[in-house]
């Protein structure tokens, strides 16, 4: 028989932005294990629950859209077991902060959440005396219509200004300056999130630190931007 995967969206938001990446997956696990959910456990003296995550969300940024999988010990077709209970399940064991957004099952091979995504779409909310040169944003390449799959910028080339695909300024209710910006994340190159915002932007960590930084969306291999 083919296996399963419920893969899980959820939403991380409010003070649940300052849970490191480690201490999510033990909440998870957690709230998996107490929702009564039928998952594969690994084999040996301590046996765990299979679950695999997206990469981790840098510590104070908020998402709509983080990741989870969960490889299931039988058929979805019980009548007690399927995508919308697990999701309510699963929710009433999540502290404040964390929402399930959606789940879906997934049977066979399927691409694990590490290559699932190719770029994903943040919001950053500048403060106001943040002393970002937009001019720098103008000298930014706007490539329409990439998709997964493209060829990755040379060598030579390979700054943390090659992984913008898109960014937009906009300004909320009473000014604030915002960023909406979609970047490669399957490129290779050193670097965090956290520092290639601040290299695009000419930001210096601690600048960086006083913005709000939220991720939107994110976009499977072979979507279009």
């Amino acid at each position: 028989m083919k296996g399963f995967t419920a893969r899980v969206m959820y939403r991380k938001s409010g003070l649940t932005r300052l849970i490191g990446h480690l201490d999510t997956v033990r909440v998870l696990r957690r709230a998996v294990r107490r929702a009564g959910i039928p998952g594969v456990y690994s084999q040996g003296f301590s046996p765990r629950l299979r679950l695999s995550f997206s990469p981790p969300l840098p510590l104070g940024f908020t998402s709509q859209c983080e990741f989870f999988d969960i490889q299931l010990a039988r058929s979805p077709g019980h009548e007690t077991f399927d995508p919308v209970s697990m999701g309510h399940s699963l929710q009433s064991q999540f502290p404040e902060g964390l929402f399930v957004e959606e789940v879906h099952v997934l049977e066979g091979d399927h691409p694990p959440l590490t290559t699932a995504f190719w770029a994903a779409a943040y919001e950053i909310e500048l403060p106001h005396d943040c002393p970002v040169n937009r001019e720098i944003l103008d000298r930014i390449s706007q490539v329409e219509g990439l998709t997964a799959g493209s060829d990755e910028p040379d060598e030579a080339d390979r700054t943390p200004a090659s992984r913008v695909l898109r960014a937009q300024w906009k300004e909320k209710d009473g000014g604030m300056p915002v960023l909406s910006v979609v970047l490669r994340q399957d490129a290779s190159g050193k670097g965090g999130l956290k520092q290639i915002i601040g290299a695009v932007l000419g930001m210096s960590r601690d600048t960086l630190e006083k913005c709000r930084i939220h991720k939107k969306r994110v976009y499977a291999n072979g979507e279009q931007v």
